[in-house]
């Protein structure tokens, strides 16, 4: 166990810099496709590397489902609150509506997450939000 934090505690730096990074991709790469998303909260008051974002126009509990069909892991709603079926009240309390809080999801991003896997996460994220403006023309 000390050797494992000996590890880690020496990769500290590397890790943050590339979970940075496979954040920034992933935000980028969203707006590149036109996914219109907020993030929930100031990057002053997050850790980097969990991302609690809101998608316009999006079921969150839906984009969940269908991401899990394809062995893409995200969650919904606060990691305080994530076992609830209940709107989470941290995202009520920094002010989101109800549609906002719908339509958020929770993405972690480790040391392990590459840059293959953020491209398939956007294209399915893509994938749903065209299926979601669809049926919401029909």
């Amino acid at each position: 166990m000390t050797k494992a934090l000996e590890d880690n505690v020496n990769s500290m730096e590397v890790n943050h810099n590339h979970i940075s990074a496979i954040e920034h991709l992933l935000l980028m790469s969203l707006s590149k496709e036109g996914i219109a998303y907020t993030v929930n909260a100031d990057g002053n008051q997050r850790v980097t590397g969990i991302l609690n974002i809101a998608i316009e126009g999006i079921d969150g509990e839906g984009l969940l489902n269908m991401l899990d069909m394809h062995n893409i892991c995200i969650s919904i709603g606060s990691a305080c609150n994530s076992k609830s079926q209940e709107r989470s009240h941290v995202l009520k309390a920094i002010g989101l509506d109800d549609d906002k809080i719908d339509s958020s999801v929770r993405i972690s991003i480790g040391r392990y997450n590459t840059e293959d896997e953020v491209k398939k996460l956007v294209k399915y994220i893509k994938k749903y939000c065209e299926l979601a403006k669809f049926v919401e023309r029909r």
